[in-house]
């Protein structure tokens, strides 16, 4: 049998490896600077497999999954080769599935499509992308994803060396980002996020919304106007506005001020389940 070329089993050193560790556990330590530690990881795996840009999702399953249940995710989407552009968001994705792994699943995926939205909005054009995911469902879960532009004059998909390059250094890349992202999950911020996604989710719940109406409770409790709402998740502004008037009649309440007052100022009267 031919030997299939491009592949070779000496691609990939425990030097290379080590070069890997070598650029973070560093930062991690010691970073007067705030250096981006996910950025610089991604910079340093682009001599490895070129790519364009990447994205990741981070998980952490101690709330019992349950139907119409609110998962935070840590996301971003980024280009190596430049700041520009660079998106940061804890979302609130409502799903439907009582199998943890789906719903990760579920939220990586959905977050693969937002981020091709938005770099499709950030850059005009039908661009195209040739994608790789590594994913692991050991806790925390993690995917992160990598695009690489496609060439319309020549094929740039992932070749076979660039998947045997993947494969050899995904347990690394995946255990590096978990070290990286996992602190994030434990700061003030995420917890106070975390604590009102499931207000968010038991009103959802309680008031029977639909999953779109649903989705739009964090967006009126942070202050979004129905112009950001309606850009933020591609739909028109009277689709919002109609999605918010059946929020509010569902609820009880006259307007935002009466909404937020009634279930986030005082959300002692939210009996969470």
């Amino acid at each position: 049998m031919a030997k299939k070329k491009g592949i070779s089993t000496k691609a990939i050193t425990a030097e290379d490896i080590l070069s890997l560790y070598e650029t973070v556990l560093p930062l991690l330590n010691n970073n007067p600077e705030n250096i981006d530690v996910a950025y610089t990881l991604s910079k340093k795996l682009t001599g490895f497999i070129p790519y364009d840009s990447f994205h990741y999702v981070l998980n952490h399953d101690e709330d019992a999954a349950k139907p119409e249940h609110f998962r935070m995710q840590l996301e971003r989407w980024t280009d190596p080769k430049s700041k520009k552009g660079t998106v940061s968001n804890l979302e609130f994705v409502p799903l439907h599935y009582d199998d943890p792994d789906a719903i990760f699943d579920a939220s990586v995926e959905h977050h693969y499509q937002m981020t091709l939205e938005r770099k499709r909005k950030d850059q005009p054009g039908k661009l195209q992308y040739h994608y790789h995911r590594l994913t692991s469902h050991e806790e925390p879960k993690v995917a992160v994803g990598f695009f690489r532009l496609k060439n319309t004059k020549a094929d740039n998909a992932f070749s076979a060396k660039d998947l045997h390059v993947f494969e050899k250094l995904s347990p690394h890349i995946l255990l590096l980002f978990r070290t990286i992202l996992n602190p994030a999950y434990r700061t003030k911020p995420f917890q106070y996020f975390e604590a009102y996604s499931q207000i968010c989710a038991t009103i959802a719940n309680q008031c029977r919304l639909s999953d779109s109406e649903a989705k739009l409770l964090p967006e009126i409790l942070f202050g979004y106007s129905n112009e950001e709402i309606a850009e933020k998740n591609f739909i028109s502004v009277p689709t919002v506005k109609k999605h918010i008037q059946h929020i509010f009649k569902k609820t009880g309440v006259k307007n935002r001020l009466d909404f937020i007052s009634r279930f986030f100022t005082s959300p002692g009267r939210v009996e969470l389940t």
